[in-house]
Parts: C-alpha cells; sequence; structure tokens
C-alpha cells in the first residue's frame, strides 16, 4: 500500500489486490462460486486474518485499526469476482439472478484486540475486535429500510407537454444509510422526501423499497470471567442480514465486530458522552470444546497416569475443597456431580438428562457454603446465587420491556445462562414455594418454557443444580423424624440425585481435628493467592489470549499437577518444641519430607474438563445393567421397610444410579461403565439415603446366591456376615468423612472397645508389645485361596510382603503407619536380608494389592494412606 494515495485511489487499488488474492486461492474461489450458485439475497464469505498475511504482513493489522477503510474494498472486490462469475456460466442466463448483497466476515487471532466486555475502552473506538460473551437479551428481529422509491403526484401526468409527449412520472430513488453503516465516505441522510423539485407531492412505493433484517443483542461478560465482587459487564451488538436469529439467550459466543460511538443528543445540545455498539461482522457459536483451558501433553499424560490408577477416586476427592476437614463422600458425590452423566435423547422425542442434581441439607458451620464456592473455582461453567438474592423469573427467564423498540424481549436467567453448566443456589430454603417450582421443569426437562406477554419461547436450561439449606428449626432433632425437619416436597426432593444430611459432630477428637486444620491454614496460607481481586482490572479478565504454543517444560508441568496438603505439612512441621526436624505423635514417627500429596486446583479444573466434554461418554455394559437393576430392587425394598421417615426411594433414584456410575467411569476415562462403577454408586446412594457405609461387595454375593437358587436374604444374610466389619467401618466415621451425616449415636470418644481401631493417628498410642505380637500373628495366616488366584502377584512374593508387613508392625509396636513410611522399611528388610540380591524390591503398586487382600480378611484398614492394624 502506497503512501500519498487518495482514498479513492487507495480504494480500487485494494480492490485490485483483494480480488488478486481470492483467484489465486483454491478455497476461497470455491466459497465464492458456491454464493453465486446459492442465488440467496445475504451471503457472507468468511476470511481468516492469516490469510491475509500473505499479501502483506501488516494487512491484518490494518483491517483491525482501520476497518472502514480496508473492509469495504474487500466487499466490492467479491461483488465483481461474483459479477464476473456470473458472466462466464452461460447456463445461468436463464436463471433468475437476484441482486446479492455479499458481507465478509472476519476470525482468527486477534491478540491483545481479543476482549471481553470489560476490556472495551476508548483505544478500542472505531476498531475491530472479538469479544467473547454470553448472550443475555435477543431483540425481535425489525426490517430496516435501505432504498426508497418515491414517485411524484404530479397533476400534469397524463398530458401532454407543449412538444406533445405525455408527460412521465417523476421517480426517485434514495439510499438510507444510518450511523450504523461501515462505509466512511458512504454516510447518507436518512429521510423520507415529501415534495420533488418541482413542489409536487411524493409517495413512497413501498413495493420497490428494499429491506434488510436487523436485530440488536445484549452480550454479557462471561460468568467465570467476572472478578469477585464486580457486576458483569455488557455491551449491545447490532447484527444484520445472515447474522439475525443465528443466537439466542444463553449461547455462548465469539463476535468480531467493529467498536462504533453513536451520537445521542439531549435536546437540542449534543452531548460529548456517546452510546457505543459493536456493529457484527462474524459471529461464532462456542461450545465446552472450544472455551477450554490450556492443557499441555504431558498434563494429558498426567491424567491418563492418575485415571490408571486404582485410587483415582480417592485422590480427585481428596484434592477437592482440601481446606475443609472430612465430608469424605460429599465431596466424591460432588465430584461426580460436576462430571455428570450421559444424556439421552430418544427417537420419541424423550429427553433423559445426565446432569447431576445435589442437595446438601445440614446445620450452620459445616461447610456447605465453601463447598459450593469451590464447585465455582473449578466447574468450568458456573453460575452462583442465594435464595433470598433470586427469584423464580431470574432463575428461569423475564420478559422485560424495551425502551428503543417500546416491545417486550426475553432475558435469560441463572439456569439459561448456565447452559451446559452448573448453578450454584445457596440458602436454599429461604426461597419461595412459588420461586422453587419454578425450576421443577429446569432439574427434569431441561428447559424453560415461556408462555406470557404474547411471547411463546422454549430456551435450554440443561445444567446441573447445586443447593445447600439448613433444618427447619436450624439444628436436627433426633427426636423427630427426619422428614420432618425438612422444608421441601417430595416432588423437588425426587429431582435430586443426592441428598446429604451433613450435621455437625460435637466431640473432642473432631474440635481438636477441626482446630488443627484452621491452624494449619493460617500458618502456611499462599501469600501470593487471594480470593478478592480489587477494583483495579485484571488483565487476565479483560484480555483473552488465544491458544499459544508454549516451550514445554516438564518439571514445570508436573509441579502444576501436584501440591502438598496444607493440614498435612502443619502436621509435618508442627510439634509442640518445634526444635527436630522429625515428629513424634504418641507412638507414630513422621518425617519432614513424608506428605500427603494432592492434586492442584488448576489441574483438577482441566482434569474434570477433560473427562466432562473431550472424551467420550462412556457406554453400559451388560454386567453393569445387571448390578444396577438388582441393587435398585434391593434399595427400593429397603425404603419401603423403613419407618424413620427417610427419604424415599423412586424410579428416578434409578436414572440416578446410572448418572453416577456413569460419572465414575468418566472419572477412570473408561469406555464402559463397570460393575466398579456400579459399585462406587450403590455406595454413595446408601450413604446419601441411610448415612452409612456399606459393603458392596455383597451385592456380587447377592448375584452368586441367586444363581444357586438360595432363597435366603442375601442382604441380611451379608449385612451379618460383615456386622464386624461394618462397626470398624462405623467406628471411623468421624475420621474419614467427620460430618456424621445422620449418625445412630455418637461413638464414645473415651472407651476402647475391643476390635475398635484408632480414631485418630496423631492422638493414638501404641497397644504394646503384647499387642503388635498378636497382629503379627493374624497377618501370618494364609489368606483366601481364591483371592490369592485372583491376583497378579504369586503366592511366595505374597507370603513374603505379608511376613514383612507383620514383622514391620510387630518391631515398632505401632498401630497405624503411613504407606510410604512401610514401603521404605520393608525395602530396607529387603536389601539388608542375606538374599538381597535374589529378591526384587517392592513398589508402591504391588504393596497396595498386598494391603487389598489383607483387607479383605479384616486384617488392615487403609484411611487416606494410612494403615491400620486391626485385632479381633
Amino acid at each position: 500500500m502506497q503512501n500519498g494515495l487518495s482514498d479513492q485511489e487507495l480504494s480500487e487499488q485494494l480492490v485490485q489486490v483483494y480480488k488478486n488474492f481470492l483467484l489465486n486461492d483454491d478455497e476461497y474461489s470455491s466459497r465464492i462460486r458456491q454464493i453465486a450458485l446459492e442465488n440467496t439475497e445475504s451471503s457472507r464469505l468468511l476470511v481468516d486474518l492469516k490469510d491475509l498475511r500473505r499479501i502483506n504482513e501488516d494487512l491484518p493489522r490494518k483491517v483491525i485499526s482501520e476497518p472502514y477503510t480496508y473492509v469495504s474494498p474487500f466487499e466490492d472486490a467479491i461483488k465483481e469476482l461474483i459479477d464476473l462469475d456470473r458472466g462466464l456460466n452461460k447456463e445461468g442466463k436463464s436463471m433468475n439472478k437476484v441482486s446479492l448483497s455479499v458481507r465478509v466476515g472476519f476470525t482468527g487471532w486477534f491478540g491483545r484486540h481479543h476482549l471481553t466486555p470489560r476490556g472495551l475502552t476508548a483505544n478500542n473506538v472505531n476498531r475491530m475486535v472479538c469479544i467473547e460473551g454470553i448472550i443475555s437479551q435477543c431483540s425481535i428481529v425489525r426490517p430496516k429500510l435501505v432504498k426508497s422509491v418515491h414517485i411524484s403526484q404530479s397533476s400534469m401526468i397524463g398530458k401532454l407537454d407543449s412538444n406533445g409527449n405525455p408527460v412521465q412520472t417523476y421517480v426517485e430513488v434514495r439510499d438510507h444509510r444510518d450511523l450504523s453503516c461501515l462505509f466512511k465516505d458512504r454516510y447518507v441522510q436518512s429521510g423520507i422526501p415529501k415534495e420533488d423539485s418541482y413542489g409536487n407531492k411524493m409517495e413512497v412505493e413501498i413495493g420497490l423499497c428494499k429491506y434488510k433484517d436487523n436485530q440488536k443483542l445484549t452480550l454479557q461478560e462471561l460468568p467465570e470471567m467476572i472478578p469477585t465482587g464486580q457486576l458483569p459487564r455488557s455491551v449491545e451488538v447490532i447484527v444484520e442480514d445472515d447474522l439475525v436469529e443465528v443466537v439466542k439467550p444463553g449461547d455462548r459466543v465469539r463476535i468480531v465486530g467493529v467498536y462504533k460511538p453513536l451520537g445521542r443528543k439531549d435536546g437540542n445540545a449534543i452531548t460529548g458522552i456517546f452510546k457505543v455498539v459493536i456493529i457484527a461482522n462474524s459471529i461464532q457459536l462456542l461450545n465446552m470444546n472450544v472455551v477450554n483451558p490450556d492443557v499441555s501433553p504431558q498434563e494429558i499424560k498426567a491424567m491418563k497416569e492418575i485415571s490408571a490408577r486404582s485410587d483415582t477416586f480417592e485422590i480427585l476427592s481428596n484434592s477437592f475443597a482440601p481446606s475443609l476437614c472430612g465430608h469424605e463422600y460429599i465431596k466424591k458425590g460432588l465430584l461426580l456431580g460436576i462430571l455428570g452423566g450421559a444424556e439421552h435423547n430418544l427417537e420419541n422425542g424423550t429427553h433423559i438428562r445426565g446432569d447431576i442434581h445435589t442437595l446438601l441439607i445440614g446445620e450452620p458451620s459445616c461447610g456447605k457454603s465453601q463447598l459450593l464456592r469451590f464447585i465455582m473455582s473449578i466447574a468450568p461453567l458456573a453460575i452462583s446465587t442465594t435464595g433470598r438474592g433470586c427469584s423464580g423469573v431470574g432463575l428461569t427467564a423475564a420478559v422485560t420491556y424495551d425502551p428503543d423498540t417500546k416491545e417486550r424481549k426475553l432475558e435469560a436467567g441463572a439456569t439459561v445462562l448456565a447452559d451446559r453448566g452448573i448453578v450454584c443456589i445457596d440458602e436454599f430454603d429461604k426461597m419461595s414455594f412459588a420461586d422453587r417450582v419454578a425450576i421443577h421443569e429446569v432439574m427434569e426437562q431441561q428447559r424453560v418454557t415461556i408462555a406470557k406477554a404474547g411471547i411463546q419461547a422454549s430456551l435450554n436450561a440443561r445444567c446441573s443444580i447445586f443447593a445447600a439449606a439448613n433444618p427447619v428449626y436450624g439444628h436436627f432433632d433426633d427426636r423427630m423424624e427426619l422428614s420432618r425437619q425438612i422444608a421441601f416436597p417430595d416432588s423437588l426432593l425426587s429431582r435430586f440425585d443426592l441428598i446429604f444430611i451433613v450435621r455437625d459432630v460435637k466431640t473432642s477428637q473432631q474440635d481438636r481435628r477441626i482446630a488443627s486444620q484452621v491452624l494449619a491454614q493460617i500458618r502456611y496460607k499462599n501469600c501470593n493467592s487471594s480470593n478478592f481481586s480489587g477494583p483495579n482490572r485484571s488483565m487476565s479478565t479483560v484480555i483473552i489470549q488465544p491458544d499459544l504454543q508454549d516451550d514445554d517444560n516438564t518439571d514445570d508441568e508436573i509441579n502444576k499437577i501436584w501440591q502438598t496438603s496444607v493440614f498435612q505439612m502443619f502436621e509435618s512441621n508442627s510439634d509442640m518444641n518445634n526444635a527436630s526436624t522429625s515428629t513424634k505423635h504418641q507412638g507414630r514417627s513422621i518425617d519432614n519430607t513424608t506428605t500427603q500429596r494432592i492434586l492442584t486446583t488448576s489441574f483438577l479444573r482441566k482434569y474434570i474438563h477433560y473427562c466432562k466434554y473431550v472424551r467420550s461418554t462412556p457406554k453400559l455394559s451388560d454386567e453393569a445393567i445387571e448390578l444396577v437393576a438388582k441393587f435398585f430392587s434391593d434399595l427400593r425394598s429397603r425404603c419401603l421397610n423403613q419407618s424413620n421417615g427417610s427419604t424415599t426411594c423412586t424410579t428416578r433414584t434409578l436414572e440416578g444410579i446410572i448418572r453416577l456410575a456413569t460419572a465414575h467411569s468418566k472419572l477412570k476415562m473408561q469406555d464402559f461403565v463397570l460393575k466398579e462403577d456400579v459399585q462406587v454408586a450403590c455406595e454413595l446412594l446408601n450413604y446419601a439415603l441411610f448415612g452409612e457405609y456399606p459393603d458392596t461387595k455383597c451385592l456380587e454375593q447377592n448375584e452368586e446366591a441367586e444363581e444357586n437358587g438360595d432363597d435366603e436374604d442375601t442382604f441380611d444374610r451379608d449385612n451379618r456376615r460383615n456386622e464386624k466389619k461394618s462397626r470398624r467401618k462405623s467406628d471411623i466415621t468421624f475420621l474419614a468423612d467427620d460430618n456424621g451425616s445422620v449418625p445412630a449415636a455418637p461413638p464414645s470418644s473415651s472407651a476402647t472397645t475391643p476390635g475398635r481401631i484408632a480414631l485418630d493417628p496423631i492422638e493414638s498410642a501404641a497397644r504394646g508389645r503384647e499387642t503388635a505380637l498378636a497382629v503379627a500373628d493374624l497377618l501370618r495366616k494364609d489368606i483366601d485361596v481364591d483371592i490369592i488366584r485372583s491376583s497378579n502377584i504369586s503366592g511366595e512374593r505374597k507370603q513374603l510382603l505379608i511376613s514383612c508387613i507383620a514383622e514391620q508392625f510387630a518391631d515398632t509396636g505401632l498401630e497405624a503407619m503411613l504407606l510410604e513410611d512401610l514401603l521404605g522399611q520393608i525395602n530396607n528388610k529387603i536389601k539388608n536380608s542375606s538374599h538381597s540380591n535374589q529378591i526384587e524390591l517392592s513398589t508402591i503398586e504391588e504393596l497396595k494389592e498386598v494391603i487389598y487382600l489383607l483387607e479383605s480378611e479384616n486384617k488392615l484398614m487403609t484411611v487416606d494412606d494410612i494403615i491400620y492394624s486391626v485385632v479381633s
């Protein structure tokens, strides 16, 4: 582009340059021919900015900074090529060709001009920008006058002039372009002429006028991009021609357009403040696969390695809200709720939702709101609200009045804006009954139907509902039925897949554990992180960086995946004297370097996104279907026999089992839903419904009993067979979960009954040499032959590791050891043996498998990588 050229000369030169570019590119040439063949009045050719670099390296920057100068010649070049193509097409002479209105749309990399509505400033005025957001309002489509035809009503029409010729009708054609037009040199003052030059009255010939579609949109800032404590920003977008009716409220879009000011008058004086809108150039619908975090190949590899581990669910649940003490099963349920199940749309029109709804009902100060806040931080799309701060129309959709068009329009609510995402509702019990009824359709049918004020519409609201509420009287009363303390109707409760009862367990051990957790957070808080972002603009919430390839750094990627649990750091480094590098807590030795490793929040967010949106949805296997049917039958029978007012089991529970099992299969990155996934779903449902830790292996034994023709009630029989094991599991309720949901009675903190293990590894004391020897004798006994045969480790190798474990407990006199400490001691014992050259060192996976075999015989128990000895 040469300097010193006039606007007309520059425009002509640009037209020729663009024509050569389009003709020499096969892809764009074929698109232009397709537009000519389609013969539609309005079309748009999308051009990637990176392709313009082949013309001139500086051309994309000029298109962005001077759209009035460089966009219009591009459209003129396209029209000339289409006319040229029509002229060469001999067969097209007989075709009824219409006057084409071809526009050009730009896509690609916009750099620092790729913004959110919050990032639009005065520096972006009259420049082309790329904006991402969510559509909150849409006006109706209205025709806009482009060209008008006016005919004079002269009294001389039909008579002869002085030369004897008939007087011709005076016709005037006028173009209409307002301030929203992008052609700087073609602006025409709008107006309808009333008289011709002779003073004759003129009328508009409506049939000959030309119109184009016009629609106004409101683009709002993405919920996850809004800084804490700030209101969402929005900008008005004007779309025309083929861009109308492309989006609807709730759609996440990327809009390219010119940020242009419009004149604004206050009376007769023009103020210096203008209304600024975006004149849309192209619109791209964004799904959750586009709006995603940057995931490196090293992180994907780490995800697959984690999913292949046997303790994947435990690792992720421990990484879920690690600042909260306990709530193990609730965290697991919320984690599966974020992942969701599989959505099904049947041929007959039936819609089966895949989103999982979860309700937390508990006493104050149990961490319900903190759990919802953590969901907001890791979910790909989440919107938060409260019972007092929202209404029924605020959750669904509202009909509002547009002062510009004097019409009513739809405004999307929280559930519509969170389509394919999550809605968190705190203080759910504070909502009115009418407002809660408004989300019944959303929770099951996953749509919002509006039929009011002359508007009939159906909007998608495919989202998960996570709600938190308090009981009727603030706290639970054991003397009153549970159903009388929950102020929700069955029609609403049946729509929740998981309902957790959260109690404030008041025991000395629980209080001590919570106090240690809070002190750990205060002492080891990361000074570089903050939950509050100030009013200053943060570039991370203003400029959206496109996907750029960074240099691979494996060490940095690994550091982004794992972190140290704050509580374990406090536990490892705190002591009454704070002097030694190794701390002893009542017989249990923990080294400073031994800490619990959990996933970072950023990596957990990427892991959830990868499993939910990138991986394919797993399918149900035959064995999983049989187990689901069996468990639902047993669960429904058990609920019918309940007389304590607990939550009933409906047919919706069956779909909930499938959704939970599918979510766990997603977590493991499997292609099929297996029996193990169904067992996890059964365990969570048993805990949610009955507040207990079930032994899901009894389901397999139930199937075997049915095959053998055993008519005995296998569920009760297996419960009796595992009564001792269930007691032991119930004893650790306040250690592993610490929420005490629907406990029968809190355990005594002072008495130690036979068969009970220590509740807290820090507070536990060794039972002495005699007890340790008894544990060693138990471990040396032969385990079940069937279990040995089902393992990949040889029997001789198992017996060696079992002997090493038994000797380690006997030598140290401890009743609880960390898994990593136990592995190190066993390998040291192997190294110091006389046959060390012939014996391989043990691995963590091998040791876990042996411990799992010992757990099945009630000889060991594992809680959060802590191995406990069990003595009958």
